[in-house]
């Protein structure tokens, strides 16, 4: 990435969508809503130490307006430490939403928690088909019915966790810590660097669940 023109700092934890992100009014939805509209533009948002806990009720929208937050642009999401900055999704709907239009999206320093996808995939995150950089990133006590913590649907790109923890999620179905798929032909990747994948639940595949064109790959976890 070479264009960063935009840099943006979170400044409240109340999760309001009700004008533009400006310098000193953007809640962290306002931050992601003016972020898709850069399209091509890769844009930083900065959250500062606190919980950033998600109100705005509803779920399967897609437009970032309701429920989770939908990255649709390339975002590098920055916080302080995994315990200072918390995204809390405060069981109302998943945490994050990243779309194939993103392309690219980097977490740095965040604790993503509270995400609720009973009958749905990825209860902390769900990505699909971009290539992903989670970094010292902790994803913790979320809930799906496919890969409580993570979901993983790829094709051809990859999620790289590194530094990071994904404990204490649970899947009523499978892939507890998380899931990964992909289609024949075109390969999902995941690899997992320096982290631990621990305390997760489900009927089966409590950890991680590999289905389909799909690989993961193991370093020192």
């Amino acid at each position: 990435w070479q264009d960063y023109s935009m840099w943006l700092t979170v400044t409240k934890t109340t999760d309001t969508l009700d004008g533009e992100c400006s310098l000193t009014d953007c809640s962290l939805r306002e931050a992601v809503q003016a972020a898709n509209l850069t399209h091509d533009t890769t844009v930083i948002i900065d959250l500062p130490e606190a919980t950033y806990t998600l109100s705005r009720a509803g779920t399967y929208d897609d437009d970032n307006s309701t429920g989770d937050l939908d990255i649709k642009a390339p975002i590098k999401m920055y916080g302080t430490r995994t315990e200072r900055s918390i995204i809390n999704a405060n069981g109302i709907d998943r945490a994050l939403e990243l779309h194939s239009t993103a392309g690219e999206v980097w977490l740095h320093n965040l604790s993503i928690r509270g995400g609720y996808a009973p009958s749905n995939w990825g209860g902390g995150i769900w990505v699909h088909k971009l290539m992903a950089e989670l970094i010292n990133t902790e994803i913790y006590d979320n809930d799906a019915g496919v890969g409580g913590g993570l979901a993983v649907e790829q094709e051809g790109g990859y999620v790289h966790l590194v530094d990071s923890l994904v404990s204490n999620n649970n899947a009523s179905m499978l892939g507890g810590g998380m899931s990964i798929s992909g289609n024949s032909g075109s390969r999902a990747n995941l690899i997992i660097e320096n982290s631990s994948i621990e305390y997760n639940t489900a009927p089966e595949m409590g950890g991680i669940l590999i289905a389909g064109d799909a690989n993961a790959s193991l370093r020192s976890s």
